[in-house]
Formats: structure tokens, sequence, C-alpha cells
């Protein structure tokens, strides 16, 4: 679109050598001055060409000969490679040395305890994603050269390496084990996974997450200017962010001691969600400009509106013990009576946007582009950000609550970003 630019400046260069290179007399009148500006009578006026423009400029006077001469409507189509802000996970499996004394396995701030997954940003990589847009000039009943125009847009972030995916097994060695803080103790403790006479097991960790954001803007001109133009816009704006932290565990119990039958299993289960969606106005400018046969775009946006948060906390434990029926009790480890649920809360909020892209045409019909693009959104809640690791021991296996309610319902929140490159058509 922006492309025809260039190859009008070309011919407009050509046209301004060609008239400079007549002979003096083509150029005068017949007394040796130049001849008059064309002018009509309309409604008792005297109109130019010029004064019909409202007095713009050459760039004007010819951007609207491109656009007249273009399709009205638009597709384009980008191919993403982005990075989000990783995902913060607190330590959730340790282990230790094998003779390490049971109480003191796999607890934090203990000697020869070390992690196994956790305590680190996950989902940190590269992921891929498309986003396209759909537009249209408005005609001449918005502004006399069409360059006022409407834009529909579609986002779609993909899941991409989940580096936040965890599988361990063991038959009691090595040592697994899940850290937490005990509100009855008031000290680290840790349930076992797997140890040597205890119980055999394992677990598995998976996250995932997805961006999508859509929007509508009408973009309108500012300022135009010799070297470029600058365009206002305005509109709306949506965006959701999803993510979803999976937690799965089974111990085999091999302890006579221990107060059930040796092989009673226990399938252990957690699951934490967060959605994140934002709606807000759309304010921002865009520029283009001609450099080396291309356009250069410059995008800077900023969406004010509110956040809704929501965070939902699920977990059950099912316990099959040789000759007895099988048992089911809500909550696991991390995820108990006291935080389990659905919660939601809604803030203020700001999304600012900044892009530049390259743009060349490649044939009649269509525009090759390249660009980088960063979002920011504040405040929003995160999977690992919920895991609250201090929990009161009276809830496991569906026991009643006596004493502190954790683990807690945190809602809490941080910055996101997103940022990458991406290519694309435009027809």
């Amino acid at each position: 679109m922006n492309g025809h630019f260039a190859m009008v400046s070309t011919w407009a260069i050509m046209a301004g050598m060609l008239v400079a290179a007549l002979p003096a007399q083509d150029m005068e009148g017949a007394e040796g001055e130049a001849p008059p500006q064309e002018r009509v009578q309309r409604d008792g006026d005297l109109w130019s060409p010029q004064a019909s423009a409202g007095g713009m400029s050459d760039w004007d006077l010819y951007a609207g000969g491109i656009y007249a001469n273009t399709s009205p409507v638009w597709v384009s189509a980008d191919f993403l490679m982005w990075w989000m802000r990783g995902n913060s996970l607190p330590s959730m499996v340790t282990t230790s040395p094998v003779g390490t004394d049971r109480a003191d396995a796999g607890v934090l701030g203990v000697a020869g305890t070390s992690g196994l997954h956790g305590d680190e940003d996950v989902d940190a990589r590269h992921r891929f994603g498309f986003r396209t847009s759909v537009g249209a000039r408005l005609g001449h009943w918005f502004d006399e050269l069409m360059q006022s125009d409407v834009e529909a847009s579609l986002l779609w972030l993909g899941d991409g390496q989940r580096s936040g995916d965890f599988f361990a097994r063991s038959e009691g060695t090595p040592i697994l084990a899940r850290p937490f803080y005990n509100t009855q103790t008031g000290l680290p403790d840790s349930q076992l996974i797997a140890f040597p006479g205890v119980a055999v097991g394992q677990i598995g960790i998976a996250t995932s997450s997805d961006l999508l954001s859509t929007g509508l803007v009408y973009r309108a001109p500012l300022w135009p200017g010799q070297w470029g133009r600058i365009h206002w816009l305005a509109g709306y704006r949506y965006l959701q962010l999803q993510e979803e932290l999976l937690i799965s565990e089974q111990l085999t119990n091999t302890d006579p001691g221990a107060g059930v039958a040796v092989g009673t299993v226990f399938d252990i289960f957690e699951r934490y969600a967060t959605w994140n969606e934002f709606h807000g106005a759309d304010l921002g400018l865009q520029m283009w400009t001609d450099v080396w046969g291309c356009t250069v775009e410059m995008l800077a946006k900023l969406a004010v509106g509110s956040v809704s948060r929501t965070v939902e906390i699920d977990g059950e434990t099912l316990v099959d013990e040789p000759g007895s029926p099988l048992s089911i009790s809500p909550g696991g480890l991390y995820a108990l009576p006291s935080n389990l649920g659905r919660y939601r809360t809604t803030r203020a909020a700001v999304l600012p946007e900044f892009g530049i892209r390259l743009r060349r045409r490649i044939s009649h019909s269509f525009i090759l582009s390249a660009g980088y693009t960063v979002i920011v959104l504040d405040d929003v809640v995160r999977t690992g950000d919920q895991l609250d690791l201090t929990v009161n021991p009276a809830q496991l296996g569906g026991g009643s609550l006596v004493g502190e309610p954790r683990p807690a319902v945190l809602m809490k929140g941080s910055l996101l970003w997103v940022h990458g490159l991406h290519v694309g058509l435009e027809w």
C-alpha cells in the first residue's frame, strides 16, 4: 500500500527534471510572463485545484493520487516469533543425598537439599504465532485524499516450548520430595514422594500459556510532510492471557508402620489456572516515511482501561488402600480447602505497544514486511505467583481446618511483556 510512495516520488522527480529541461519560450506567456494559474468560476468564487485541496502540500496532492488508484480494502498476515516474560515458579520438587534422615529429606534450607524443579522462570523461550488485519479506506466523505481508514486486527501467540514441564520417578532412590512451610511447627518441611523403605513414586508438572489480542481502530491524517506523514488513531483494544499449571503425583506406601497398609496408592492432582482479560480505549500515532525504496512504519499506542483477573485452584487426593473402598478428598498439597475455588478481581490498567516495520513492494499486488513489536501489561496474575508453599497440614487427606488457613489465595500480580520479530505479506 504505502510502497506506492516510493514509485510516485520517482515519477515526480523525473517530471520535474523534464519540466526544467523545456525551452524558456514554452514556459512563458505571450508577453514573456508565466501563464496564469488555471481558474474557473464556482459558486461565485475563484477556484483552483490547490485551493480545493485546502492549500495542502505536494506530498498530500500526489498521495491522494496514490490512494485514489489503489484498492480501498487490504489484508495482511504476519508470522510471529516472540518471547514472553517467564512464569516464575517456586521450588516445587527437591532431593537429598541417600542416607539423609527422613525428617530432613527434601527440606529447603537443610544441608544437602537441592532443587529439581522450580525456583526459576519457565516458558520464557521463543514461541510462534500469527497476526492478521483487514482494513478499508473510508472515502471522500471523510477526507478529500481518502487517507482515513478503519482496521481490525487479530493476534495469537501460542504455547511454544514448555520449559516448565517436568517428570521424575523413583523406586526410593533417589529421594524425591515436595517442600513446604509447616504452619503447625513453624519450620520448613517436606512431603516425601520416594524414600528408601518409605515410599516409591513419581511426579509430573506441566505448564501452558497462550495470548490473544484483537482490536479495531480508526486512523486519520494528523501531519503531512515532504518526507512522510503522521496519522492519529483511536479505537478499542482487547487482550487475554491464559495460563495453566498441572501437578500430578502418585506414591505407593512401602512402610509397614505408616498407619496404612503397604501397597496403598495415593494419587494427588492439583490444577492452577489464570485468566487476564484487558478491555480499553486505544490511542496512538503512526508514522510512515520512505527510505532507500522502502517504507518505514513506526507505531506507538497506549490503551487505557481495566484488566479482569481470574484465578482458579482445584485439587483432589485419591487413596486406594488394599481391602478398602476408594476414598476421595478435596485438595492436594499446595491446593487445599483453604484456597480451593475461583476468584476474580478487576483493576485499572494501561497497555502500551510500540512497533517498527520495514515494508517493500514486491509486485503490483503484494508488499513484503518485517519488523519488531513490544507489548506491556502490568499487574497480571500468573500461575506460578499463585502457589502458596505455606501449608496447614490439618487439611491434608480431607481433615478439618484447625489454625491458620494456609495455603491462601494470593492474587499476586506481576508485569507481563511480550516482544519479538515478525515477517508478513500485505495484499
